[in-house]
């Protein structure tokens, strides 16, 4: 890592320049943007934020000090300024400070300052190397416990951040806890909990395969349980009260980390009878069907796991309105309704006050539902947009292009992505909507500004009066390119970008480019990074026993996985409604709730010779 500027040439001009800078920049209000640390009340123990100096005093401070002064007030300027998320003075200050000449107190907050500054900019390699930097490492053994656990703490929140889970549970278990206190001892046993909730149930049966201690076997082993929702509820109190029997004195068994609705007595449920509203016949009717027919697997299943699930009664919202469907339910006594599957029949339903729980099987973006009974769920592209833009922020990428395709569901991707790009301070260099595939190439040419460097050249030769050799050169700002299309358009897209000059950039997608047949055809694809849904990239019991159209139709095999998602959230829904961090691992995706929406995060995936890799994570 660079040294910054020493004492001595630190400069009385110099300083009036940083004075100017630090004053001008203070004065606007800091840009809203997510929290960067998921909890910094687990890196360090912060101070009362009222008895905590503000940026405006130290910098007025700083303006009547001298040198020297000024010097030594440049880490509490940047400590502030990032408490403060004054992110343009907080990049000021880091400019000015030399860090082989900070104080063994002052690391830790410039650390904490330092890197919540640059998680803000997505630096992550910068973040690496502070942390591996001699002068901090140095100054770790002279470092008091607290501010050591401090910065070890802080090492695992960065791991969480670039996705480097399991590094990160393991920096937390190995914190010492003799050495924190009953507050700190509970933050970081949820931290780790929520590390373990992070990782796949693939990778953590990696883990578990590999030589680990006895402790972080519990853990695993435990997660596991928690993974394993298509079990059923009964299935699941089983096997938590064998990990309980094996593991009597493990933390995790005095001091749950979770809230597990399977520890309830089934019969205690109170969903007894569920009504099912899907379009049963005419032109959506292969949907309503596929979807039923993933309720009605999760119920067998469910049965052959000795969970008594609840009657259900399906209604056709094709033959009938959903008023009078309604007025049947009321009689009914049902507990629980899974559908409807159409936007505007959502709409009447929600129109109705319907005073019992729904499951809708869609979003209304443009209304919004008052009913807390109303939980909206669905295959949502706007998921999959959102989920892109945290995974290509935190590769390090900033100025993107978007390409799309015109249909209705690529363009709110790309609103959706663009929404969400902006809030995590990357910039959209060019948002380019394609039409027909014959124009693909002049289209691409034209976001790349590859027309502008071929004029340029005609220029030159018109002013040389002579030809000259030529190779037209792509905008160098853009660093990734983001692809909105189905699975046959970025077969024709993905090697246009090569033709263009584009072959090193890096490209995200959603699941919408893959078709589900493996072959040499996906080879045009190769290197896009996508996301998928777990239904797709793994067998299960459920999957391999259903009929032929199921695994073979790529639109229809994720509404089966829908539909199997729907029959067994239920149960989990009233924890996922107190706490968003709560998850409910779908064969949709890690599902959560946030208001009234069944939010999906899916796993990350890239074509290789044609077929699909799971990816994880890299350090770099």
């Amino acid at each position: 890592m660079t040294l910054r500027l020493s004492f001595h040439d630190f400069s009385t001009q110099s300083l009036l320049l940083a004075i100017l800078l630090l004053l001008s920049a203070c004065s606007g209000n800091p840009t809203s943007k997510p929290p960067l640390l998921s909890d910094e009340t687990r890196v360090f123990h912060q101070p009362n934020a009222v008895k905590t100096p503000k940026l405006n005093k130290i910098l007025k401070q700083f303006n009547s000090a001298s040198a020297e002064q000024q010097i030594d007030l440049l880490p509490a300027i940047l400590t502030a300024a990032s408490r403060e998320q004054r992110w343009s003075v907080a990049s000021k200050a880091i400019d000015l400070i030399a860090t082989d000449t900070l104080k063994v107190n002052q690391m830790i907050d410039y650390s904490l300052a330092a890197s919540k500054l640059w998680l803000q900019q997505r630096n992550f390699n910068t973040i690496q190397d502070w942390l591996n930097n001699p002068v901090l490492l140095n100054a770790i053994p002279l470092m008091t416990v607290d501010d050591q656990i401090g910065l070890a703490s802080l090492q695992a929140e960065i791991l969480f951040v670039r996705g480097q889970y399991f590094l990160s549970f393991k920096q937390r278990f190995n914190l010492n806890p003799a050495q924190l206190s009953a507050t700190q001892q509970t933050s970081n046993r949820q931290a780790m909990w929520n590390c373990l909730v992070a990782l796949s149930l693939v990778q953590i049966e990696e883990h578990l395969s590999k030589n680990q201690l006895p402790e972080i076997i519990a853990w695993l082993s435990l997660a596991r349980i928690h993974h394993q929702t298509g079990l059923g509820i009964a299935e699941q109190g089983r096997l938590l009260t064998a990990w309980q029997r094996n593991w009597p004195n493990h933390i995790a068994t005095r001091h749950p980390p979770f809230t597990f609705p399977l520890l309830l007595d089934p019969s205690t449920q109170k969903v007894n009878k569920i009504a099912v509203i899907l379009p049963l016949t005419g032109p959506l009717s292969a949907a309503g069907i596929a979807v039923q027919d993933g309720i009605m697997a999760g119920y067998f299943n469910a049965k052959e796991h000795d969970w008594q699930p609840p009657s259900i009664i399906s209604y056709d919202s094709h033959q009938q309105s959903v008023e009078k469907i309604y007025q049947e339910i009321r009689q009914q006594g049902v507990d629980l309704i899974i559908g409807p599957l159409q936007k505007d029949t959502l709409k009447k339903l929600a129109s109705l006050s319907p005073n019992v729980s729904v499951i809708a099987l869609n979003y209304l973006s443009e209304t919004n539902i008052n009913n807390p009974l109303i939980v909206q769920f669905g295959l949502a592209a706007e998921d999959e947009a959102r989920q892109l833009a945290e995974i290509a922020r935190r590769n390090g990428h900033e100025n993107a292009i978007i390409m799309q395709s015109d249909a209705d569901w690529s363009r709110r991707a790309s609103y959706a992505f663009r929404e969400h790009w902006a809030t995590l301070g990357g910039e959209i260099l060019n948002h380019t909507v394609l039409s027909a595939s014959k124009n693909y190439s002049a289209e691409i040419a034209q976001s790349l500004l590859l027309p502008q460097s071929q004029a340029r050249h005609k220029n030159l030769e018109k002013l040389l009066a002579t030809s000259i050799e030529f190779t037209p050169r792509r905008r160098n700002d853009v660093d990734t390119i983001i692809l909105f299309a189905n699975s046959q358009q970025a077969k024709s897209i993905k090697p246009l970008l090569a033709y263009h000059y584009a072959a090193t950039l890096p490209v995200y997608s959603s699941s919408h480019i893959h078709d589900g047949i493996e072959g040499n055809t996906n080879r045009d694809l190769n290197g896009i990074t996508f996301n998928e849904i777990p239904w797709v990239l793994a067998d299960n019991p459920i999957k391999n026993n259903i009929h032929e159209q199921y695994k073979n139709s790529k639109q229809l095999g994720r509404l089966f996985a829908m539909g199997l998602d729907a029959f067994y959230i239920y149960p989990h829904l009233p924890q996922m409604q107190q706490a968003s961090s709560h998850v409910f691992f779908g064969k949709t995706g890690r599902l959560t709730i946030q208001k009234d929406r069944i939010n999906r995060e899916l796993q990350l995936v890239q074509f290789k010779r044609g077929k699909i890799k799971i990816l994880t994570p890299s350090i770099r």
